[in-house]
């Protein structure tokens, strides 16, 4: 019979230990899926190479999917139960420091922020999701997709004072700019929240506040963003097959999540903490809209406004002017696009 050693359990204990932080390290390197030489990885990654056999044993272990050669290694799936630490471990190696949990289900990745910032929560946080069942958009639209096939991550920037027009427009562009490096596609951005490619909406955006718990005199904001990634046409309800893409659907690679919300997360992180002077996400903001100087009629706090887009202002939102030439302010938060 085999005697109880504590110093053989600890022992083991730390080891695994160890072979996990290997493993999420590893996996950080090599996220976006190109193969790295062994001696890359030791040489210029800093990586023990006695635990490069551990780590990608604990990866695979936990569901990756990795390709080994004799010369390097290859990293082909990532694990859902490893998308959290792992992502965290790529914005880290880019300077971002950010708390990230993931939910298997949940019904709205924007609740769980709020939650967490009700629970004292302080500094920025992103929670993600493989599904939800209650994901909204814009004036209590649903956004509904598959488990897996679409990117739900939602970004929490806590006890702030921010214009809720200009975190928009900086989110939106953050979105954009996600797609533009993931693809080399040039999406267009249409007031206030939708990222179009080929006038197929791609992505949402969400800005939702609530006041914060520990300084009532400060807002909780929070940043919800759905991207379709995995999507085919037949994904679509017959109401959204003609006017929504995904990225799989554009692009010459097949994407998964974890990759896009990675990038997300990272722009939402450079544009909106700390949020980017309005001078300059506006100008940038316009140059991926094709809105300025076309027709338009919207409903803005319960009335009708038609003219053409004369602007967009990132404290007073969408600037329409009538036919008798006069300017109207229309904030997102009141106002819905009826004809365009």
């Amino acid at each position: 019979m085999r005697e109880f050693n504590p110093g053989t359990v600890a022992e083991d204990r730390q080891l695994s230990r160890d072979a996990r932080n290997a493993g999420i390290k590893l996996a950080g390197i090599l996220f976006h899926k190109q193969a790295v030489p062994f001696e890359v990885l030791i040489t210029e990654k800093n990586f023990p190479p006695e635990m490069i056999s551990a780590a990608a044993d604990y990866l695979r272990e936990a569901g990756c999917e990795l390709v080994t050669t004799n010369v390097g290694i290859k990293m082909q799936r990532l694990s859902w139960r490893l998308i959290a630490p792992v992502v965290g471990e790529v914005l880290a190696q880019q300077g971002m420091e950010l708390d990230i949990q993931i939910f298997a289900q949940t019904p709205s990745t924007n609740d769980e922020c709020f939650a967490a910032a009700a629970q004292g929560a302080d500094r920025p946080m992103a929670i993600m999701a493989e599904a939800q069942t209650q994901g909204r958009g814009r004036r209590g639209n649903r956004w509904e997709a598959k488990p897996g096939q679409s990117a739900l991550v939602s970004l929490l920037l806590p006890g702030r004072e921010l214009s809720v027009e200009t975190l928009s427009l900086a989110a939106g562009l953050a979105v954009a700019e996600s797609v533009e490096e993931l693809t080399g596609g040039n999406p267009e951005l249409k007031w206030p929240n939708d990222v179009l490619i080929d006038n197929h909406k791609l992505s949402g955006v969400l800005i939702e506040t609530r006041p914060n718990v520990l300084n009532p005199m400060l807002t909780d904001y929070v940043i919800g963003v759905g991207m379709n990634v995995m999507q085919t046409n037949k994904d679509f309800p017959d109401s959204l097959a003609a006017r929504a893409t995904s990225l799989n659907m554009i692009g010459s690679r097949k994407w998964d999540v974890p990759e896009v919300i990675a990038v997300l997360l990272g722009k939402l992180y450079l544009w909106c903490n700390p949020l980017a002077p309005g001078e300059e996400i506006v100008p940038l903001w316009l140059s991926r809209c094709r809105m300025l100087e076309r027709h338009i009629r919207v409903s803005c706090a319960g009335r009708i406004i038609e003219g053409t887009v004369a602007d967009i202002d990132p404290m007073e939102g969408l600037i329409i002017r009538d036919h008798q030439g006069m300017n109207h302010a229309c904030l997102a938060s009141q106002t819905t696009v009826l004809r365009d």
